[in-house]
């Protein structure tokens, strides 16, 4: 078991020879011009290979488990002011079977990621460049476009953050 101190250090194991295997189902769709939205469930199996397995942390690689993984995803534009809004919330459950019994020691993740993004037209004019403001509010550990299903599950921990930027396009 992991105590409240390791939880919040970074650890990264490397290990070899794990098999996954599974599959998914996927719905989007679209409601009216301005949203879009989608829905997906992932059911995956994993197991020890010939290699050698990632120490015992109860994460994926350490032994046979089944995940679930449910992502749900939205997006709103509203055209006549630039402005963009993107929610990504992801919820994940892995079950390591501990003495051959399955269902013990439940890992549950929740990860989500809100996107906000305004479009600067009043410097577009000046600069003859695309101006965008981007703030984002977020506990994935990576992008939601890198497809790290496996790597969410075993991230502990992770830290809420505020990010942002500005994105110019010449």
């Amino acid at each position: 078991m992991i105590d409240e101190q390791d939880a919040r250090d970074l650890r990264i194991f490397n290990g070899r020879g794990g098999v996954v295997g599974g599959l998914g189902v996927g719905f989007d769709g679209r409601l009216g011009e301005n949203f879009t939205g989608g829905v997906t469930y992932t059911f995956g199996r994993s197991w020890p290979g010939d290699g050698e397995p990632m120490p015992a942390s109860g994460t994926v690689g350490a032994g046979e488990a089944d995940f679930h993984d449910i992502v749900a995803r939205g997006e709103a534009f509203v055209d006549a002011t630039g402005t963009r809004v993107v929610a990504y919330y992801r919820v994940n459950a892995l079950s390591p079977e501990v003495d051959g019994l399955a269902g013990k020691g439940v890992q549950l993740n929740q990860r989500f990621d809100v996107q906000l993004m305004q479009v600067l037209p009043f410097l577009t004019s000046m600069t003859r460049a695309e101006w965008e403001v981007l703030v984002a509010f977020r506990n994935l550990f990576y992008e939601t476009t890198e497809g790290a299903m496996l790597d969410e599950m075993a991230v502990v921990n992770p830290p809420t953050r505020v990010v942002g930027g500005i994105s110019v396009r010449f």
